[in-house]
């Protein structure tokens, strides 16, 4: 009877365990990151009698969770690079939609500016048309500022959300920490897996996984042990440590991630590549950063451009004629000098000057070696650097430009830095700087001239076409024309007095003059193009002959189509020119003083916009931006295409995973009944046995 109850009382046992466990399993049907348990058994050690073994019942060994390991790394995974490319694109198109939208991106601003330019040239006394153009320009220098500001906010919100990530991530460490003890405790008292304490960890795994790329690995006694970056431990057994947010060396306003530890912080941000926190920071330094500095290299140009040649015209605000002013505020590059870490020893800053045609929009690091007594500047995106000797003012057999150097659109002087010659200067060894050359050219954007009169609409050396005696009605007859007329010598715009004077220069570098570059001037006229004085007036006349040489350069006749691939006729001295098209024999052309009516400097500033400057002299403003816009929309569109396609494989690892450790509820309910049976048909047992002990007891009674 002992047997037979015995048996009957462990299967009751083993049918409520499982009836336990079941309802267990449908109570948390919901519950994020719940496996599903079941109940092991194994069959009790049979008793041994002469006729043979007769058994004793059934144990209830554990309550096993079904987890699988390489499921659960495959969903980690995954979560981790879904939530890196969500955070990439959704900020990346932030970026694209402020780039490409038809009403705040810059496009229709420019083209407002230079329409008002064209109006002006065609009405050059107009002054309503000259202040539409002072109007559109602080319109455009508005739009470049209004972008810049957004540019700002999205890098206000990139600091904002690199803090949240960090307390975030610190918070989950410090629990799954704690956890790792609980679950040691747990198993060293009962020995058996404490099945829930483990689902709420690696929930909180995922959780971390999804914030920051992680490694994990477990101990003997069950504890995780989870890693960053390159193997730099974040959680060990029961301690975690912190990551924090810490400041650039040479940016305080910008975040960097260091790992704190007994040893103190050391700076992990580029070895983070995952999770959203990796995202955020993938999209500053490969989405924001980039397009807020090609947005400052656009500014650049195009203010450079303007301001050029607004200098080279002349307005009549005062009555007289005078050279332009800039007409945007000249914009200077940003020079940080390292503060955090190991700050400079010295206070001096290199002075940097930009060259729109050069620039990269990329960020420079300069460093100095005393030892080699030399700079480095070096390019933070290429890893492209070049290396140039520290000024020397001792030394006979160094140039004065020691000191300087010209490396993509930057011209950088250190002279005032250090003079190794005289040991005099404040630079140390080790001194570096930032020079981010573009980063802040769009805020500084602004107009530099207020008043209308004061557009320089004239050229300062204007020209027109002369009469040509070989045809009837006097005029010039062919389609040539002079542009780009530059006297760089001349301090003021060109007067009567001045005028004397230019022709001397013209008659000793041109001809009819006695120093003549190549030697004595023969006494046949020169052929090409020859410069002569009349009066009052000079002129360069064709007579439509060979080429001229000057200082053994051959400036080609100009023919009708297509253009000379050679040099255009230019002195590198007081005048400079450019003449197009083809002019016939006897066409001349006059240069003489501006006029208030003469439009030559506001037609060549509207020419700005189709002219190419930018990116190496190969693309025009438009197109510069252009490509800007598309560069930007190309890295949306990979990391929203990543994403949409991340989401994917991430909903089958969730659904490979709940395949195998989701509560399936039929399931459940048919398991319930089963083990209601179990149960049933147990309590059953124990009634016969226990019927059976009572007979056996009237039996003996009797």
């Amino acid at each position: 009877m002992a047997n037979l109850l015995g048996t009957s009382v462990s299967a009751m046992i083993a049918a409520q365990r499982a009836l336990a466990t079941t309802s267990h399993n449908i109570a948390n049907v919901n519950t994020e990151g719940y496996s599903r348990q079941r109940v092991e058994y194994s069959t009790r050690t049979p008793e041994a009698l002469g006729s043979g073994f007769i058994g004793t019942g059934v144990d209830v060994d554990t309550v096993s969770r079904l987890f699988d390991l390489s499921r659960e790394q495959s969903l980690r995974s995954n979560t981790t690079e879904h939530a890196r490319l969500d955070a990439l694109a959704e900020l990346s198109g932030t970026v694209d939609n402020l780039l490409a939208d038809e009403a705040a991106g810059l496009q229709p601003a420019m083209q407002a500016f230079f329409n008002a330019v064209q109006d002006a040239a065609a009405d050059p006394t107009s002054p309503t048309a000259r202040q539409l153009v002072l109007n559109e320009g602080e319109s455009l220098a508005t739009r470049f500022r209004f972008m810049d500001e957004r540019f700002a906010e999205l890098s206000a919100d990139v600091e904002r959300r690199l803090s949240v990530q960090v307390e975030e991530v610190n918070q989950f460490a410090q629990d799954i920490a704690t956890l790792n003890q609980e679950i040691m405790e747990a198993r060293g008292r009962t020995g058996q897996p404490p099945n829930d304490l483990l689902d709420q960890r690696d929930a909180m795994v995922r959780q971390l996984a999804e914030r920051i790329d992680i490694s994990v690995t477990e101990q003997d006694d069950g504890r995780y042990n989870i890693f960053i970056g390159r193997g730099q431990a974040l959680v060990s057994a029961s301690s975690a440590r912190e990551i924090q947010v810490s400041r650039n060396e040479y940016q305080a306003y910008q975040s960097e991630i260091s790992l704190v530890s007994a040893q103190g912080a050391r700076e992990v941000t580029d070895l983070i590549t995952g999770g959203s926190l990796g995202g955020i920071l993938e999209f500053r330094e490969q989405v924001l950063d980039p397009a807020r500095n090609d947005l400052g290299r656009l500014a650049v140009g195009l203010s450079e451009a303007v301001n050029a040649q607004h200098r080279q015209g002349v307005h009549f605000a005062d009555g007289v004629p005078t050279f332009g002013d800039d007409f945007f505020e000249p914009v200077s590059p940003l020079v940080l000098a390292r503060g955090g870490g190991t700050p400079n020893g010295g206070t001096t800053a290199p002075d940097v000057a930009l060259s729109a045609a050069g620039l990269t929009g990329d960020d420079y690091q300069l460093r100095f070696d005393a030892g080699a007594a030399s700079w480095t500047l070096s390019n933070l995106r290429s890893g492209a650097s070049e290396t140039f000797a520290a000024y020397d003012s001792t030394s006979a057999a160094v140039p004065n430009d020691t000191g300087l150097v010209s490396f993509q659109g930057l011209t950088i002087d250190t002279r005032a830095m250090i003079d190794v010659g005289t040991a005099t200067g404040d630079a140390v060894d080790g001194d570096s700087w930032l020079i981010r050359p573009t980063a802040t050219a769009a805020a500084s954007m602004g107009m530099n001239i207020s008043r209308a009169s004061e557009l320089a609409v004239a050229a300062a050396v204007p020209s027109q076409a002369l009469q040509n005696a070989n045809t009837e009605d006097g005029n010039n007859q062919g389609t040539g024309a002079l542009t780009a007329i530059q006297m760089p010598t001349l301090t003021t715009p060109l007067d009567e007095a001045v005028e004397l004077s230019y022709y001397a220069d013209l008659r000793d570098v041109y001809g009819n003059g006695a120093d003549w570059p190549g030697g004595t001037l023969p006494a046949a006229p020169v052929a090409g193009y020859a410069v002569s004085g009349a009066g009052l007036d000079g002129y360069i006349q064709y007579d439509g002959s060979a080429p001229l040489t000057v200082d053994d350069t051959s400036y080609q006749p100009m023919p009708a189509n297509p253009a000379p691939a050679g040099p255009t006729l230019a002195d590198t001295g007081g005048l400079s020119f450019e003449l197009s098209g083809q002019p016939l024999t006897g066409d001349g052309f006059a240069l003489k003083p501006p006029g208030p009516g003469d439009n030559s400097n506001i037609l060549a500033l509207g020419a700005i916009q189709e002219r190419a400057f930018m990116d190496n002299g190969t693309a025009t403003l438009q197109q510069d931006y252009s490509a800007m816009v598309g560069e930007v929309g190309t890295k949306t569109l990979k990391a929203q295409t990543g994403r949409d396609a991340q989401e994917l494989m991430l909903n089958q690892a969730i659904e490979r995973r709940e395949s195998y450790a989701g509560v399936n509820l039929e399931e459940e309910a048919a398991n319930l009944m089963r083990f209601q049976q179990y149960f049933q048909a147990a309590a059953q047992t124990i009634t016969v046995a226990n019927s059976t002990f009572q007979s056996l007891l009237q039996a003996v009674q009797r």
